[in-house]
């Protein structure tokens, strides 16, 4: 057997054949960054190494950036190690720092983060140790289940799930049990009804759970998912209320609570026109209205609807009643007003859709001016769920996803469920 070698004999050849080029452009530089000042330590295993402290980084790092080197990994040292590694996660942690200074001097330079924990914890473990069990923190989980990180590092803020803005005194005196054990003693009422208990400890977490839950309270929701439906008291406490909301809220959240979805999505119900809720300001907006059929018959003449409804959509012709339907808003004061009952009512519900109150503002906008059937109902939320499931991007609002697919293709898909219900 002879082995030819014809393509190894010499340099030239070698060059002109070699599959594999290594470039320092190609080249990752591991760095050690100490928490402290000044410092410039030999790594004793490694001559030529050394551990620098984040204000002596610049020497280094422009012979890195000079030598045509891609970028660095970062390998923090911090002075504080925990069982839960908190250093890992303070945004001032040496590693922190260190990012900022290098993103800031040498923008030109690739940053990794070395994420082991096994330099910050202090039993050396990759990740955390709970009943002899190696445990890493599964962040995104947590923030699933309604526990957001806070500034203060080893801290959550619990957000629980209150649907329709009712709380019972057994809940609220489980949640204020729970704020005094495991919080700081106080809670935090939300813009969407919600109750959050802030300054919750990694460690309670499941404490907290179980605590929450013989009372009666269950977590929330964060992150891209249906979020906890709100809602006004409505007609069953309100004198001015057309539907009842808070039957409607727990329908709804019985329906879509926490279902997946590329991004966040809100349900807000609204039990008349005062809008208490601003149903428009949310992703699904529902508002209770009154369809009105003046009745003749029981009719006194008296002229109270009239003066009651602010939209002029009620005036007299020839000993009549007449409704201008182009400007009637369904709000029912005239059947509210009325002495002697002399209307024909059906109650339903008016729902817009793309709301958005934040870093943007939009008013959801009507497509159905008034929907009469429940059912019906129903299957406009699933379509327009269905819709933003199918359609958008990955951390984009329902308003955008219909303004890039197109309004006449939404509204022609609502329209459909509708009239196929």
């Amino acid at each position: 057997m002879k082995r030819f070698r014809r393509l190894r004999s010499d340099e030239r050849i070698r060059s002109l054949v070699r599959e594999t080029h290594i470039e320092r452009s190609m080249l990752v530089y591991p760095i050690f960054v100490e928490e402290g000042e000044n410092i410039k330590t030999p790594v004793e295993s490694m001559p030529g190494i050394y551990r620098y402290s984040p204000d002596r980084l610049d020497e280094l790092l422009s012979e890195a950036d000079k030598a045509g080197i891609a970028g660095v990994l970062v390998f923090g040292i911090p002075k504080h190690k925990d069982s839960l590694a908190s250093s890992a996660y303070d945004e001032n942690g040496v590693t922190q720092q260190a990012i900022r200074k290098i993103k800031k001097n040498n923008p030109g330079l690739l940053v990794i983060a070395d994420v082991c924990l096994c330099e910050y914890t202090d039993h050396g473990h990759c990740g955390l140790v709970r009943e002899d069990i190696i445990m890493a923190v599964d962040y995104a989980s947590l923030k699933k289940g309604g526990f957001m990180r806070q500034k203060q590092k080893n801290n959550f803020s619990l957000r629980l799930r209150v649907v329709g803005g009712n709380v019972t005194a057994g809940q609220l005196a489980a949640i204020a049990e729970v704020a005094k054990k495991y919080g700081d003693g106080h809670v935090h009422l939300t813009s969407r009804q919600s109750i959050e208990i802030p300054f919750v400890k990694l460690d309670d977490i499941s404490d907290v759970k179980a605590a929450l839950a013989e009372g009666g309270v269950e977590p929330g929701v964060c992150g891209p998912r249906v979020r906890t439906v709100t809602a006004c008291q409505g007609s069953e406490i309100c004198p001015s209320g057309c539907i009842d909301t808070y039957s409607l809220a727990k329908e709804l959240d019985d329906r879509y609570f926490a279902r997946e979805l590329p991004h966040k999505f809100k349900f807000g119900i609204t039990g008349c026109q005062n809008n208490c809720l601003k149903a428009e300001e949310n992703d699904l907006g529902i508002k209770g209205g009154i369809k009105v059929t003046w009745r003749k018959s029981d009719c006194i003449h008296c002229g109270v609807c009239i003066k009651a409804c602010r939209n002029g959509a009620l005036s007299t012709d020839d000993g009549k009643i007449v409704v201008d339907a182009s400007k009637c808003n369904y709000c029912g004061r005239c059947v509210k007003s009325c002495p002697v009952e002399s209307w024909d009512t059906v109650h339903g519900y008016i729902v817009s859709f793309g709301g958005l109150f934040g870093n943007s503002i939009s008013k959801g906008e009507t497509i159905l001016p008034f929907i009469e059937d429940h059912e019906k109902l129903m299957a406009v939320c699933d379509a327009a769920v269905s819709f933003f499931n199918d359609y958008a991007n990955p951390s984009e609002r329902f308003r955008f996803t219909i303004e890039r697919v197109g309004t006449d293709k939404f509204r022609e898909y609502i329209i459909n469920a509708y009239n196929n219900a």
